[in-house]
């Protein structure tokens, strides 16, 4: 899992959680042929759950669920990229307001696609 991670995302461990969740800090994201390079970490949160794990984060509203590691990471990975492309990228004219904060807190995020 290490290698998947170094590979597909900048990452640092910064502390254990209650129970088996570990705090990251992200730095960059791959998903396909696209690298999301960040202008400040992404704080994400990957937890053990009873029925698989998941990666998610409180300010972006991004989660990943997946019965292995691997598979939550990447639905992360997945997820974000989904967002970019649904919301960063979106007609604001056809959004929430709530989807208008996303997509403003996404493109602060990400300098570099």
């Amino acid at each position: 899992m290490v290698e998947l991670l170094e590979a597909a995302v900048g990452y640092s461990a910064t502390g254990t959680l209650p129970g088996t969740g570990v705090e990251m800090t992200l730095t960059e994201i791959e998903y396909g042929d696209r690298r999301f390079v960040f202008s400040r970490a992404l704080m994400v949160r990957v937890l053990e759950e009873e029925c698989g794990w998941a990666f998610e984060t409180d300010t972006h509203e991004l989660v990943g669920f997946g019965y292995t590691r691997e598979e939550a990471e990447l639905a992360f990975r997945q997820d974000f990229a989904a967002c970019w492309d649904r919301i960063a990228l979106g007609d604001e004219r056809k959004m929430t307001q709530g989807a208008i904060n996303l997509k403003q807190a996404l493109l602060a995020l990400a300098k570099e696609v």
